[in-house]
């Protein structure tokens, strides 16, 4: 048996690949490998065999696979890669005919959430225009039915799973799902990544896209390097206010409304009407926050964190 995991972004995606890269021993125990072909060099992820499906290339990267996989036919294999989300379904298909049964995962998030967090990503790698330019460049992401019924059409209803990344009381263990969806406990002994890619918070946010307008400051990886010195600098679900996250979703109704009703258990939960609280501009936790960014934007990262006394204890 053979899982693809399709994506999609900003749902755990890549704390999952870690995972499995990190425990391929572990979970050969339980008769589940993660194959190494097609993960480039220093990556966690199949992003290759993905890539491979999105072009015409016809390279040979597919039948690595196979010869890898041949020789544990007992297994359950496991493929990850979030570009998968954009792949052509019927090359994968094409592909995977000499690998026997497969089943395509998927996991969604619900599309105020997903395009805030997208969002805050793209403020991150130095990104400067606002969530409404943000947001109108690319809605139909969040048309998550189109992607799904070209997967559903290659590989047929019964191979497809579908998830919700998060439920009524917030975002679920991707890592705990999946391992149910293999049938191992949560319980069992595993080695866990550490949170790698957290979302900066609403202040946080407003004023990297401030300094990303300049552009003379060192902005790559500044918010890693905040997140050291406070982790209250890192929050999700705090950017957009309850008129923007039901405006957002009422625009994917019959999107969602199909999801439902094709996969059990998909159907989103209904955005509240809760703002979280940010800092007042007088506030103490808010100066601190300038005084830090100043900081990680005009200083070396060698010398600031050497000199902080929080980048001991990180």
């Amino acid at each position: 048996m053979l899982f693809i995991h399709i994506g999609t972004h900003k749902t755990g995606t890549s704390a999952l690949q870690r995972f499995f890269f990190n425990n391929q021993e572990s979970l050969s125990r339980y008769n589940v490998r993660y194959p190494q072909s097609g993960i480039p060099n220093g990556q966690f992820a199949h992003h290759d065999l993905a890539r491979s499906a999105r072009s015409k290339r016809n390279d040979d990267i597919w039948s690595q696979l196979n010869q890898e996989i041949e020789p544990h036919s007992g297994f359950t294999h496991v493929v990850s890669s979030e570009s998968f989300w954009k792949a052509d379904p019927v090359r994968v298909r094409e592909r995977c005919e000499m690998l026997g049964p497969t089943k395509i995962i998927a996991y969604l998030r619900r599309q105020d959430n997903f395009f805030e967090s997208l969002y805050k990503h793209h403020i991150k790698l130095g990104g400067r225009i606002s969530f409404e330019a943000f947001l109108a460049k690319r809605k139909k992401l969040g048309d998550y039915m189109s992607v799904l019924e070209r997967w559903d059409s290659s590989f047929g209803s019964e191979n497809m799973i579908v998830r919700l990344y998060e439920t009524a009381t917030g975002t679920i263990d991707i890592i705990d799902d999946f391992l149910r969806l293999l049938n191992i406990s949560k319980d069992a002994e595993f080695t866990r990544p550490a949170r790698v890619n957290s979302s900066p918070r609403a202040e946080v946010v407003s004023l990297l896209r401030a300094a990303n307008q300049i552009g003379a400051f060192n902005s790559n990886g500044a918010f890693a390097r905040l997140r050291r010195r406070n982790p209250a600098y890192a929050r999700s679900g705090d950017l957009l206010n309850s008129y923007q996250r039901s405006a957002i979703v009422s625009n994917f109704e019959e999107c969602n409304r199909e999801i439902a009703r094709r996969y059990p258990e998909s159907s989103f939960p209904t955005p509240g009407n809760g703002v979280r609280p940010v800092w007042p501009i007088e506030s103490d936790e808010y100066v601190t926050l300038l005084i830090d960014l100043f900081e990680v934007l005009t200083r070396p990262a060698a010398r600031q964190d050497k000199s902080h006394p929080e980048a001991e204890r990180s």
